[in-house]
C-alpha cells in the first residue's frame, strides 16, 4: 500500500466529503416529501450537517499537511 493511501487524514477528508453530499441532497428529498414534519427536519438537519462535513474534511485536510514535510520553506 502507498504512503498516500495510509495517510492519517484521507480517511476524515473522505467520510467529510461523503457528509457534505448527503447534507446536500437533504433538501432535495425534503421537498419530495408529503409530511411537513419530516420535510422541515431534514432542512435543519442538512445546514449543520454540512458544516460538519466541511469541519471534517478541513481537519483530515490539516493532519495530512502537518504529516508532510514542508516543501515550500526557504526561497531556494
Amino acid at each position: 500500500m502507498s504512503r498516500a493511501a495510509t495517510s492519517p487524514g484521507r480517511g476524515l477528508m473522505i467520510l467529510g466529503a461523503v457528509l457534505m453530499v448527503v447534507a446536500a441532497f437533504l433538501p432535495v428529498v425534503a421537498s419530495l416529501l408529503p409530511d411537513g414534519a419530516v420535510s422541515t427536519l431534514l432542512w435543519l438537519v442538512s445546514m449543520p450537517g454540512c458544516l460538519a462535513g466541511a469541519a471534517l474534511t478541513a481537519t483530515g485536510f490539516l493532519r495530512r499537511r502537518r504529516v508532510r514535510p514542508d516543501h515550500d520553506e526557504g526561497w531556494g
